[in-house]
């Protein structure tokens, strides 16, 4: 496993938080791209990657195909806050209808789980909204995926793996994840499409 930096992750303890106050919003300066109309703003983060793709697999709790029926505007948004209001790490979490199960609970099939994502709608002291979101980090998308899943501290929400080299899209929905540029990832989401190739 390789360390990108070093993760703030999870704070899923903070479930149920609806409204923070954002010390640092963003503002002409720092926001230089838009995810459907919202303004995005992202934060380095830190999380430990895998090297392979053997590596992600063997790291994930659970590997699936899942329908995601929420884009990051409807996904319930709980990031980590801290005393000062600051944000942590920006958490949103979608719902996941599991049509194939690779590895993990097999019961799981047909039935929906929660994911956790590293990016989250937010809204700035100006009560307009934007997005949070960790380094490449890319929001789920209407549309079914791959997903290689690492479940929370709470023990009810998944995370992809690494922050993005857990995600795929497999229907053509979501064509996101072409624009990160981690070499590392680009490998494995080679062998990954080749792997399962069979399976979208």
């Amino acid at each position: 496993m390789k360390t990108k930096l070093l993760l703030i992750l999870f704070c899923i303890g903070f479930v149920g938080i609806e409204a923070v106050s954002i010390a640092k919003p963003p503002t002409s300066n720092n926001v230089q791209e838009q995810i459907n109309g919202i303004p995005v703003y992202r934060q380095s983060g830190s999380f430990i990657a895998p090297e392979t793709l053997d590596g992600l697999i063997s790291t994930s709790d659970l590997v699936v195909i899942a329908k995601i029926n929420q884009s990051i505007e409807e996904a319930k948004s709980v990031p980590e806050v801290a005393a000062d209001g600051t944000i942590g790490a920006p958490i949103s979490q979608v719902q996941g209808e599991i049509r194939q199960v690779f590895k993990g609970n097999f019961f799981l099939k047909g039935q929906t789980i929660t994911i956790g994502q590293q990016a989250a709608v937010l809204t700035a002291e100006d009560g307009k909204p934007y997005i949070r979101a960790i380094d490449d980090y890319q929001p789920f998308k209407k549309g079914r995926y791959l997903l290689f899943l690492k479940k929370g501290f709470d023990g009810q929400t998944y995370f992809p793996i690494g922050v993005y080299y857990g995600k795929y899209n497999i229907d053509g929905t979501d064509t996101s994840e072409d624009v990160i540029q981690d070499e590392t990832f680009k490998n494995i989401r080679s062998a990954v499409r080749q792997r399962f190739k069979d399976s979208e």
